[in-house]
């Protein structure tokens, strides 16, 4: 039977059993797009009900994805956004499932998977945002827990990517001896690695990486020559026990960089600091060593803590007291 025989596109067929079936159908945008050439019924109906559909799919299928994905100001429930929620689980999903893989050498502990899984929902948040203020802003209004959320995924995202990625940030590009200029690289590429997550590349960035995508080097390498401390010039590359030529960019006098915009990753720090009462440089030892035993504060998330920590909450049930 073709669709032109079909009873579904008879208009005596009535449409809320119609909207039922076309509810019933595997989403995919894909999906969608076909449905809407097979008839202009079909078509008809799944543009002018887009939203009651796209929210029914989400309410049976993705029953968390208003909290974890927020929906942008102006932004509506429709097919569009369905995707975007569907293509970030799919991104989370392996992320997660890379990071705690029985070979990773810093394997994600089980009972940390639900705090970091809301580490990179924030992370989501973050990238979203158009200014570099505003994610500053937003970091700066992270209580505690949430701050340490997001930490701890990127550090295991860093960690994986270190030990893992076949790419630039791999640690078996420098033999098993680091000398002092190569430390230096290293701890600023790591270090440019965790700032291109936090700006505009996200978790796509981290996905990329840990997939040993091309663009993902170059993306390390555009932040790492926007941040870098240390100018490259010709002797340094020539000389052979660096162990990787480093393509030299501008020098830090010719870098039109941002000089009131500080780095993200030292705003995480600073604010973590501030509010463990610590230097900045003692917070990545303290929260690795804190969320290291199984009996945390944050261990073992439910779906009710991890939606605290992603609406920027504690998880003590009362709002940091620092703003």
């Amino acid at each position: 039977m073709t669709w032109t025989e079909s009873p579904l596109v008879d208009p005596s067929f009535p449409i809320e059993v119609l909207l039922e079936i076309l509810q019933h159908v595997p989403y995919t945008l894909s999906s969608i797009q076909t449905l809407e050439l097979t008839h202009p019924r079909i078509h008809a109906a799944l543009r002018s009900y887009q939203r009651s559909i796209s929210k029914a799919y989400a309410d049976r299928f993705l029953r968390h994805a208003e909290v974890d994905f927020p929906r942008q100001k102006n932004e509506d429930t429709s097919f569009a956004w369905l995707s975007k929620c569907i293509r970030k689980y799919d991104v989370a999903d392996h992320i997660l499932d890379v990071l705690t893989s029985r070979g990773n050498w810093g394997r994600l502990g089980m009972h940390n998977m639900g705090m970091c899984y809301a580490g990179l929902l924030l992370l989501y948040r973050i990238v979203e945002l158009d200014e570099h203020s505003d994610k500053a802003a937003f970091i700066n209004s992270l209580p505690l827990d949430p701050s340490t959320a997001l930490l701890t995924f990127l550090d295991h995202a860093r960690m994986t990517a270190r030990y893992h990625s076949p790419g630039l940030i791999n640690l078996k590009i420098w033999g098993a001896q680091l000398r002092g200029l190569q430390i230096t690289y290293r701890n600023m590429l790591e270090f440019a690695f965790v700032e291109a997550a936090l700006t505009t590349h996200g978790p796509n960035f981290i996905q990329d990486t840990m997939e040993g995508r091309e663009e993902a080097d170059t993306t390390l390498m555009n932040v790492y020559h926007e941040h870098a401390t240390q100018d490259w010039d010709e002797n340094t590359l020539a000389k052979p026990w660096l162990g990787i030529m480093v393509t030299e960019g501008p020098h830090r006098a010719e870098r039109h960089y941002r000089d009131s915009s500080p780095a993200l990753y030292g705003v995480l720090l600073a604010r973590m600091a501030l509010l463990m009462g610590c230097g900045a440089h003692e917070v990545e030892d303290r929260i690795a060593s804190d969320v290291h035993e199984p009996g945390h504060s944050l261990a073992n998330l439910d779906l009710r803590g991890k939606a605290r920590l992603v609406n920027k909450l504690d998880m003590d049930y009362r709002e940091s007291e620092i703003v």
